[in-house]
């Protein structure tokens, strides 16, 4: 017999007369909310029953039967909401997460959900056992998938109601006032017109439309296969949905380095400068990085001019016909993992990445020239007081790099002058900055030129 005892307290979080299960070895009672006191199961959570990378047609075809059918796989964080003695709204962590959020401090889950869907389904909704679960897809929160959000910045969609027996359950008659049921092809999402502020219901697919979408997603431009495999950065996500209690998310090939390129942070600038840490190690850079090729910055200017939908076209386009990449260059091997983000990430981050790339390349400068400029000062304790409080870590190999350039520039030696002892010696030292340290010490200079 179940009893909340027998959980690990690593495993489960009580708020008040409530205890979720936040991981055990059984995956079944994940997220369930339980009554603190009686062990009584209050609020049952879904999951996916089993993960599959895709592998060949025939092995993905044959995961359907009559009693399965494929949807189109959101991608955001899932919220649940349970109306009984008092509403719940919870994630599989936490019983109450209205003041959860990922990046953005001002857009919580619960403001984004009630303003996109969320207040007009509350409107509507009658107390029972039933546990409603909802994704919410925001730029934001959206990391491996290339889908277009079109003109919107945050998307509810509905995934299926819970009852105490775990059985999912979806909606026999669709509320138009409250749900919109987007049907057309010719883009995944409707438009913010089109949605009006509605819960999104998933579009069904059939078997043949659900390999062609993990295979080449929803890139409307058609091009032939170059250089570079279709399967190496082409596809998306599909869920297929068996009976009334399993869940299978099928992923594509590219899945894996989408997540390495995502990372686990809403910076993708600072994430930028940590994967370019990677590029230090020759030996271990091609197993993470694919060899693709680095694009110009008048190829990227292209890029960031033209829709995004476009990209992986205008990549393909510049690497067919020169890569021009060389794996023994360090610059090269950095330019690569651009081309690696440009190619992999949400459509959304495209932009982000590219400038964040941009500022990159001119940070070491700007950090050599302050600390050349200001060598004397921050030696003596000028920037002290304005950046210890955010910026203590910064601070004190900005000292270092000040102490160790001036040293060797007092060096005599009278074939170079004073100045471009210095210059040399910070070139030195700054060409070793990379990853967070580099990020920490370009911002925290930035913050003294406000």
């Amino acid at each position: 017999m179940f009893h909340l005892d027998n959980i690990s307290s690593d495993d489960k979080n009580s708020e008040g007369k409530f205890t979720i299960i936040k991981g055990d070895s059984d995956p079944s009672i994940q997220g369930n909310i339980y009554n603190t006191e009686t062990s009584e199961l209050v609020s049952a959570t879904f999951s996916c029953s089993s993960h599959i990378e895709f592998t060949t047609d025939q092995e993905f075809l044959n995961l359907f039967s009559d009693d399965t059918y494929a949807t189109v796989g959101y991608e955001g964080a899932v919220v649940k909401v349970q109306l009984k003695e008092e509403l719940l709204f919870s994630n599989t962590k936490r019983i109450d997460c209205r003041n959860s959020f990922w990046g953005n401090k001002e857009e919580t889950f619960y403001k984004l959900w009630n303003e996109n869907g969320g207040e007009r389904f509350l409107s509507k909704l009658e107390p029972s056992d039933l546990t409603h679960h909802f994704m919410i897809m925001n730029s934001n929160l959206v990391i491996t998938s290339r889908m277009d959000m079109r003109d919107h910045d945050t998307v509810i969609i509905y995934l299926g109601s819970v009852d105490l027996e775990g059985n999912i359950l979806q909606i026999n008659q669709i509320d138009p006032e409250i749900y919109h049921l987007h049907t057309s092809r010719d883009h995944v999402l409707p438009s913010k017109e089109e949605l009006s502020g509605r819960i999104l219901i998933p579009t069904v697919i059939g078997p043949e439309e659900a390999l062609s979408i993990l295979k080449s997603g929803y890139e409307t431009v058609q091009y032939e296969e170059g250089c570079i495999p279709f399967s190496l950065f082409k596809g998306e996500t599909v869920i297929l949905r068996r009976g009334y209690k399993e869940i299978i998310k099928v992923v594509p090939k590219c899945f894996e380095m989408r997540k390495v390129i995502a990372g686990n942070t809403p910076n993708m600038k600072n994430h930028l400068y940590r994967l370019m840490e990677m590029s230090k190690d020759e030996s271990s850079y091609s197993s993470t990085f694919p060899y693709i090729g680095c694009l110009e910055e008048s190829q990227l200017q292209i890029i960031l001019d033209n829709s995004k939908r476009e990209t992986s076209f205008i990549v393909n386009t510049y690497m067919n016909k020169d890569k021009n990449f060389n794996p023994k260059s360090h610059q090269s091997r950095m330019s690569n993992i651009l081309t690696n983000c440009v190619l992999f990430c949400p459509l959304r981050k495209i932009d982000i990445f590219i400038n964040a790339w941009r500022d990159y390349n001119e940070c070491k400068g700007l950090i050599i020239k302050f600390i050349k400029k200001h060598n004397a000062d921050i030696r003596h304790g000028k920037y002290e007081e304005r950046l210890s409080e955010y910026h203590s870590k910064a601070l004190s190999r900005i000292r270092n790099l000040a102490d160790v350039s001036k040293i060797y520039a007092s060096e005599r030696d009278s074939r170079h002058s004073y100045s471009s002892r210095m210059d040399y010696s910070l070139r030195g030292l700054i060409d070793k900055e990379f990853g967070p340290s580099l990020y920490r010490i370009e911002k925290a200079i930035l913050s003294l030129r406000e």
